[in-house]
């Protein structure tokens, strides 16, 4: 029996991203991260949209580690309603709602590369609460999570079928923004502990 490598690489990571979600959900639930309940929202509806351009243009079996990283965000956006940090600025609204009036245009325009930028654009405003949250309390935040993330994203890019900027680009940044983000809390941690 011959198993294709790209469903491989799919089942592998599949695992490595449950473990890391089961590992993300247990720290919420003791209080050793508190995710920021807009910021996983965002999440978990701009990687489905991802997912479906991604299957509607030809991804083949790389969009499904797209739709794995959206499922695993809607189960902490869950989580994050119990164990979530308790406050929420003003500032977290008005990106919350930046991104929903991006999803309207998305769906206005119903084209595939206006909708991966504003995809880019929405994740880079769903990540600015979590990182002015990061900047005062850069513990809160299990960096395990972005890592492996990234091992999923990299790996949805080497087995996407039709390599396009459409089905590329949104992978692509998140692994930029996951790096920066690590790098930034490694710093905030350093910083504070002097």
């Amino acid at each position: 029996m011959h198993i294709n490598s790209d469903i491989l690489i799919l089942f592998i990571w599949t695992c490595i991203s449950t473990l890391w979600v089961v590992i993300y959900v247990k720290d919420a639930i003791k209080g050793k991260t508190k995710p920021h309940s807009f910021t996983w929202f965002i999440w978990a509806l701009i990687q489905s949209i991802a997912f479906g351009i991604q299957i509607t243009h030809e991804g083949g079996v790389g969009s499904f580690i797209m739709f794995w990283y959206a499922l695993n965000a809607a189960i902490i956006f869950f989580i994050s309603l119990k164990y979530a940090q308790s406050t929420v600025s003003r500032s977290d609204y008005v990106f919350l709602w930046l991104a929903l009036f991006a999803i309207a245009l998305w769906l206005i325009f119903d084209a595939p590369l206006i909708s991966v930028l504003l995809l880019i654009l929405i994740d880079i405003l769903a990540y600015i609460p979590t990182v002015r949250k990061s900047y005062h309390t850069p513990d809160e935040e299990t960096l395990l999570l972005y890592f492996t993330g990234n091992i999923g994203l990299i790996s949805s890019l080497l087995t996407l079928d039709l390599w396009s900027f459409v089905n590329y680009g949104y992978p692509l940044c998140i692994t930029l923004l996951n790096f920066m983000f690590i790098w930034y809390v490694l710093l905030r941690r350093k910083i504070l502990q002097k």
